[in-house]
C-alpha cells in the first residue's frame, strides 16, 4: 500500500520553505545596518594633465598638473525608519587603492570635511586623486585603476561605506 503525502502537510512543508528563502542574510536591511544607502551619483575622474614648459631654448621640462575630483554622494532612505537627523550622513574620508599602473603607488585616505547628506538628498565632494610626489616618470602616459572606498557614519553613530572604481589617466608631454 502507498503512502501519500496529506495535502495539508505539503502546504506547511512549502509556506516552512517559503519563508526561509524569505529570511537571507545580507546586509541591506538587517538590524545592525544603518536605514539609509549612501550611493555615488556622479564621479568626474579627470586625467593628470602634462603640458611642457617653454624656456626659450626647446630645453624646457614638463609640468603635471592633478585636478581635484568631484562626487556627488546621495543618502538614499532604504526603509520607513530613515528619518533625520539621525540617519543624516556625516561623510569622514575616501581610501584610494590605485591598481593596474607601471610602478606602485601607496595608498592614500582623503578627508571630506565632514561633508553633512541629509536623508534623501544629495552634495557634492571633492578629493585630490593622486599626490603630486607619486607622480614619477614611470607613470607618463599610463592608465590605471582608482578603487575608492567613502567612509562616514549616520549621525546615530552607524558606519556606512560606498566602494566604486574608476579609471585615472596621466599624460605625457609631448
Amino acid at each position: 500500500m502507498k503512502k501519500a503525502f496529506h495535502p495539508a502537510l505539503v502546504l506547511i512543508l512549502f509556506g516552512f520553505a517559503l519563508a526561509q528563502l524569505g529570511c537571507t542574510n545580507d546586509s541591506l536591511d538587517d538590524g545592525s545596518s544603518p536605514d539609509v544607502i549612501l550611493e555615488v551619483q556622479t564621479l568626474e575622474n579627470t586625467p593628470v594633465t602634462a603640458e611642457e614648459e617653454d624656456d626659450g631654448g626647446g630645453g624646457g621640462g614638463c609640468t603635471l598638473t592633478v585636478t581635484d575630483w568631484s562626487a556627488t554622494l546621495k543618502n538614499e532612505p532604504k526603509n520607513s525608519l530613515a528619518i533625520g537627523p539621525f540617519n543624516n550622513i556625516e561623510m569622514e574620508e575616501v581610501a584610494i587603492e590605485y591598481s593596474n599602473f607601471p610602478a606602485a603607488i601607496p595608498a592614500r585616505v582623503e578627508g571630506l570635511g565632514g561633508t553633512l547628506i541629509e536623508v534623501g538628498s544629495s552634495s557634492p565632494v571633492t578629493f585630490t586623486p593622486i599626490q603630486l610626489q607619486d607622480l614619477t616618470g614611470a607613470l607618463e602616459a599610463s592608465t590605471g585603476t582608482l578603487t575608492l572606498t567613502f567612509r562616514g557614519h549616520t549621525i546615530e553613530g552607524t558606519g556606512i561605506t560606498k566602494r566604486v572604481s574608476r579609471a585615472l589617466s596621466i599624460e605625457a608631454c609631448p
